[in-house]
């Protein structure tokens, strides 16, 4: 987790920001008996891999929000981001969530999870026996897999948000991407960048980054994910309000009160 600290460490400390660290279905302790590292055995597990990872983020998202608003600070607002496939997921997470406002940086991401096919990662799968399990050559096995790592995407995720909520939608976006990545091609973070502008809504806003080079250097440029990190968080914002709050309400009064000490007449 020293990439996750690395970025974690200086938002805290220099911009105020804190983080919660998700450990991921299939890694660290959580790693099934038998793997490798982070090596998933079966290719169904990207799917799950997947699947836990955007369903757990939108509960820790909507805990804490709940959470946050119950002691009173509205104000104080949630985002969400990541590496690489993490940062595909981080994409997923602000398309799925519409209830409240929030700041979503995908870095180096795309809008699906087939880079697992397609991308230089594709070199890690054992496509001969993937073939033999499904009855295939590999060809065919690959397009299989290809097309159905394709089906959970930013675009799918949209869809989940109910029609009524559809307009109260705000997401602040900062995306960054590598303009020669080869793990995550930048067609794909281009797809996600179009299905997350339709997910910003009217109040919300998108920007976007590329930097020179590939993936690897994407990972050493931590200034420019802090950047977009910082830069969400500040036109989130913008648009968290603190009406309806009591407590900052009563604050407010008695500040104005201080500044601007009302004097009654005397006759």
């Amino acid at each position: 987790y020293f990439r996750r600290k690395w970025l974690a460490e200086p938002l805290l400390q220099q911009h105020g920001i804190g983080s919660i660290i998700l450990m991921a279905p299939f890694y660290g302790k959580r790693q099934p008996k038998g793997q490798l590292l982070f090596f998933m055995k079966h290719a169904a597990d990207i799917r799950l891999w997947c699947d836990g990872v955007g369903s757990e983020c939108c509960a820790l998202m909507s805990f804490f929000r709940r959470e946050l608003d119950e002691l009173c600070c509205p104000h104080v607002g949630l985002g969400v981001t990541g590496l690489s496939l993490g940062g595909g997921m981080a994409a997923v997470v602000g398309a799925i969530i519409c209830k409240f406002p929030i700041a979503c940086v995908p870095c180096l991401g795309g809008e699906s999870m087939r880079a697992w096919s397609s991308g230089a990662l594709r070199e890690g799968i054992d496509w001969a026996t993937l073939a033999e399990e499904i009855g295939s050559d590999e060809q065919s096995a690959k397009d299989r897999l290809h097309a159905w790592l394709g089906e959970g995407n930013v675009s799918t995720c949209l869809q989940l948000c109910p029609p009524s909520l559809a307009s109260q939608r705000c997401l602040h976006v900062a995306v960054v991407n590598a303009k020669n990545d080869h793990f995550v091609p930048l067609e794909f973070g281009n797809d996600m960048i179009a299905s997350l502008s339709q997910a910003a809504g009217e109040r919300g806003s998108i920007t976007v980054r590329l930097i020179d080079g590939g993936h690897a250097i994407g990972y050493i440029r931590r200034s420019c994910c802090l950047e977009a990190i910082v830069d969400a968080f500040d036109r989130l914002a913008k648009t968290q309000t603190v009406s309806g709050d009591p407590v900052l309400a009563a604050i407010e009064a008695i500040a104005k009160d201080v500044t601007h000490p009302h004097h009654p007449h005397h006759h």
